[in-house]
């Protein structure tokens, strides 16, 4: 399992780089404890994540770290040649989250 560091709604941009408005989903920020803690956006398809942003910040403030799994995850690693560094990205994408509480992930 991965932390899960941050939840947001997807939102859809347009040519000139500004939000839509339609929702496409949700982007979950994990820490991934097998890659030094990186940070990872896993976007899915789910309009209505199992957690809200307010409840994922009060438990991982209170030491009641949320972990998760995805079910379908793809992930990949790119180098953006559109940028002018030729920056390294990652990129994933899931079918869903499966949430997992700190009793479940130490068995």
């Amino acid at each position: 399992p991965v932390f899960l560091a941050g939840v947001a709604e997807d939102l859809e941009y347009g040519t000139d780089n500004r939000p839509s408005g339609k929702k496409l989903g949700t982007v979950y920020t994990v820490a991934c404890p097998a890659d030094g803690f990186n940070l990872l956006k896993v976007r899915t398809p789910e309009q209505e994540p199992p957690i809200s942003a307010d409840e994922l910040a009060a438990r991982n403030a209170s030491g009641r770290f949320v972990y998760a799994t995805f079910k379908g995850f793809v992930g990949g690693i790119f180098q953006d040649f559109r940028s002018e560094r030729k920056e390294v990205k990652k990129k994933a994408i899931a079918e869903s989250i499966i949430l997992h509480d700190n009793a479940e992930v130490a068995k």
